[in-house]
């Protein structure tokens, strides 16, 4: 299991920071992502106005693989957002607000 935050660091960026400690992989929209040998993981990007979508996979050094997706409606004010976690086939949903 892995768990993050996505937190907005500026008007145009933000970073999605969290642990993975048992991971040897992590994609975030597709982009392989450094994890240090604690599993912690950070990525920083620039938010569109709108929805946002937020993809985070990983695999562990037994080949099982988790995704979890967040989706978020950004402007400069503040973010609304949806979490989305797929796990052996099976959708967990949950809304921060």
């Amino acid at each position: 299991p892995f768990h993050f935050s996505i937190e907005k660091e500026s008007d145009t960026r933000m970073v999605v920071e969290g642990n993975a400690k048992y991971s040897k992989e992590i994609l975030i929209n597709g982009n392989e992502t450094m994890v240090t040998t604690t599993g912690d993981f950070k990525y920083e990007f620039s938010p569109t106005p709108g929805i946002n979508t937020i993809s985070i996979q990983t695999k562990d050094t037994f080949g099982n693989s988790q995704e979890k997706v967040h989706s978020f409606v950004y402007n400069s004010l503040s973010f609304y957002n949806q979490s989305y976690q797929k796990q052996d086939g099976n959708f967990l949903f949950f809304v921060k607000l």
